[in-house]
């Protein structure tokens, strides 16, 4: 499922959840020979009312709610402005795909920022923070699963 079909369904069923704000959005995509697939089926999409906080899991034919918990301080996210998709977010890294197991996908903060993790089946992660306005990579660090 695309992120853009993820965002309509989750904004048309939490409409009944008055108050609440769009905060993160997340999804896993494992890796098949050397290219993304599509995204495992689910996105989850972190929703808060700065006293209460929610996960929205959407697949492809189901949407549910989970009570959750924010870390920190609840910050709306302007999806907006946000003009960089998350393939275009995966393909600015330069990273080389099949290095790759999955790749985790998450866009938070404001202003927007993708950050992508490509898990390494040498139990490393590479991370990349990429602007969801502009497309520049603004931090990469790579870092042991192990230590």
């Amino acid at each position: 499922m695309e992120f853009e079909e993820a965002l309509r369904k989750a904004s048309g069923f939490m409409e009944k959840y008055k108050g609440y704000f769009l905060c993160s959005v997340f999804s896993s995509i494992k890796n098949v020979n050397g290219k993304p697939s599509d995204c495992t089926g689910e996105w989850i999409l972190h929703f808060s009312d700065k006293r209460k906080s929610l996960d929205c899991h959407i697949t492809d034919d189901t949407i549910r709610v989970d009570d959750a918990q924010s870390l920190g301080e609840p910050v709306e996210l302007d999806v907006s402005s946000v003009s960089i998709s998350p393939d275009k977010a995966i393909g600015s890294t330069g990273f080389v795909l099949k290095k790759a197991v999955t790749i985790l996908v998450s866009l938070h903060s404001s202003p927007p920022v993708w950050t992508i993790n490509f898990i390494k089946a040498g139990m490393t992660v590479t991370t990349f923070d990429v602007d969801a306005e502009t497309g520049k990579i603004t931090r990469e660090e790579t870092t042991s699963i192990l230590r």
